[in-house]
């Protein structure tokens, strides 16, 4: 008697083992996990785009930033084609020697955003009028 109510104890308790154990060997809170599926999601060639990046810049920077007459002197909008820079007024950000930001506005209203990665020859352009990235790649 007791070797039968041991042996449905021991069944028992693999089925339940068995039933417990996922199909794949994923913890959703497993960062090493999360690293591997941003690795798998980031396409060849793409930068890696922040929340910070997807957000208009500040009204200081807007301010501070330098008037842009001449675009044709920055490489990066001869190789685009996702918007037209002519019709609006540009302000540069920030140049550097890492990165270029230039912000493009209609009527005083930011309407995109281009970040130019120099040494990866990367453009990422940011339409704040749809919120959504509209480029993000090699030029």
């Amino acid at each position: 008697m007791k070797k039968k109510w041991l042996m449905t104890v021991l069944m028992g308790g693999l089925l339940l083992a068995a039933c417990d154990n996922p199909t794949e060997d994923t913890d959703p809170e497993d960062p090493i996990v999360e690293e591997k599926d941003a690795i798998q999601d980031e396409e060849p060639g793409e930068a890696i785009v922040t929340d910070e990046e997807m957000e208009p810049v500040s009204d200081d920077e807007l301010e501070q930033a330098e008037v842009v007459d001449d675009l044709s002197q920055y490489e990066e909008f001869e190789a685009q084609d996702v918007f037209v820079p002519d019709d609006l007024e540009a302000r540069l950000i920030t140049d550097d020697s890492t990165s270029r930001v230039i912000v493009f506005l209609e009527d005083d209203q930011q309407v995109f955003k281009s970040t130019f990665m120099k040494e990866e020859n990367l453009l990422t352009i940011v339409d704040f009028i749809d919120n959504e990235l509209i480029m993000n790649g090699p030029i």
